[in-house]
């Protein structure tokens, strides 16, 4: 007969055990198989957003206004990911294949997180200059560029 503690561990390790099955079952849905892409992705989209909250701090402009929207924004990055890669599943049912340039497969989704980690790669870079890190001249130079094209962007309350 098990004693009261030995179940209670068999309950939580079969809880643990459905709540992996699930995670991996909606990661797999949403994104397909797990790609060095979407490790890349992920990194780089955790590192802006720390770097982005140590800038915000470091120049005393935290806000919880643009911390709520910085995460939603981050949160719809991988929810273009996942369009993309529907749609690139409805494009190979429908043309029984990937879309196909000589030996180069083409995807949705690889374009799209290619133009994100770009993104955040420029992000990142911006917030390291706002907590006072030594950047190149040309980073400088391109940080500057994308500023002056954002401020345009922007609503009466200062989000982009």
């Amino acid at each position: 007969m098990k004693g009261k503690g030995v179940l209670m561990g068999d309950i939580a390790l079969n809880s643990a055990k459905i709540g992996t099955g699930f995670v991996t079952t909606l990661i797999s849905f949403l994104w397909g198989e797990w790609s060095v892409f979407l490790t890349a992705l992920f990194v780089f989209v955790t590192f802006d957003w720390l770097t982005g909250l140590a800038a915000a701090w470091r120049n005393e402009e935290l806000s919880a206004r643009e911390g709520f929207w910085g995460v939603t924004k981050k949160m719809f990055i991988f929810g273009v990911i996942t369009l993309a890669y529907h749609a690139d599943n409805v494009y190979a049912e429908l043309a029984d294949g990937p879309l196909e340039i000589g030996e180069f497969h083409l995807s949705a989704v690889g374009a799209a997180i290619l133009w994100y980690l770009a993104n955040e790669a420029i992000s990142i870079t911006e917030n390291l200059g706002r907590i006072g890190m030594r950047l190149p001249t040309f980073a400088i130079k391109a940080i500057k560029a994308f500023e002056s094209k954002d401020e345009s962007k922007k609503d009466k309350d200062g989000v982009a």
